[in-house]
């Protein structure tokens, strides 16, 4: 009987030191692709996300219908040739600023300042180049300068000549956003951004959004006659 019990207890040692060394020697089982989870290297470029645009979402509340893609700027010298040969567009900088908001002295000087992307800015030029035609014969002067960045200018000078505004159009020099921004007014904090000068080239009041029609058109009269700009909200329009 004792050798009975011995002889299974030597059994059940030699297979479970068996069970051990099967076990060492299995191979490891490399875990499924999807259960694989690496953290990528910091200088791995990741994919970009699609931008949603402010010009984008407006259309989208608006229900306009989608806009037609718009060739990418280029940069290369056959762009700037063309450009060049339909009458390139004119930048400004800060420094250049106070220079044309002097230059047209004897007229209500209007200058709007406006992004491609930006949807209520791109719905105002219209009613912007509309009133310059009505009122250019009564002494105002209507400018518009795209705030966009130089990689843009191209795109810019291209939607420009397809709308055919009946206003100036300028572009925004490279440099300092904030800098520009400083020149222009301490209140212009994003587009669309209006300054208004009367006929002696003084500050005569800024527009802080976009105005429809009727709106521009009260303002506007009001100014080439000398009369105080009438004010619906004044978060909107500042009078100096």
């Amino acid at each position: 009987m004792i050798f009975l019990r011995n002889l299974l207890l030597i059994a059940f040692l030699l297979i479970f030191a068996g069970c051990g060394s099967l076990h060492e020697d299995r191979p490891i089982q490399p875990l499924p692709p999807e259960e694989v989870t690496t953290s990528p290297h910091p200088d791995d470029d990741l994919p970009l996300l699609p931008r949603e645009t402010d010009r984008d979402r407006w259309e989208q509340d608006s229900g306009l219908p989608p806009r037609a893609e718009t060739t990418p700027a280029r940069r290369d010298d056959q762009a700037a040739g063309n450009q060049t040969s339909r009458g390139a567009l004119k930048t400004v900088g800060p420094d250049d600023l106070e220079n044309l908001f002097q230059s047209h002295k004897g007229k209500v000087l209007l200058v709007n300042f406006w992004g491609i992307d930006c949807g209520p800015c791109v719905a105002e030029l219209p009613h912007l180049s509309r009133i310059q035609k009505i009122y250019g014969d009564k002494g105002l002067k209507v400018v518009a300068i795209s705030s966009d960045p130089s990689s843009r200018h191209s795109e810019i000078a291209e939607f420009v000549r397809k709308e055919d505004y009946a206003f100036d159009v300028f572009l925004k020099k490279p440099g300092s956003d904030t800098k520009f921004r400083g020149a222009v007014d301490s209140e212009y904090g994003a587009d669309p951004f209006t300054v208004i000068f009367d006929k002696q080239g003084r500050k005569l009041a800024t527009v802080s959004d976009a105005l429809n029609y009727d709106q521009w058109s009260k303002v506007v009269q009001a100014a080439v006659e000398g009369r105080p700009i009438p004010v619906t909200d004044p978060d909107i329009i500042r009078l100096y």
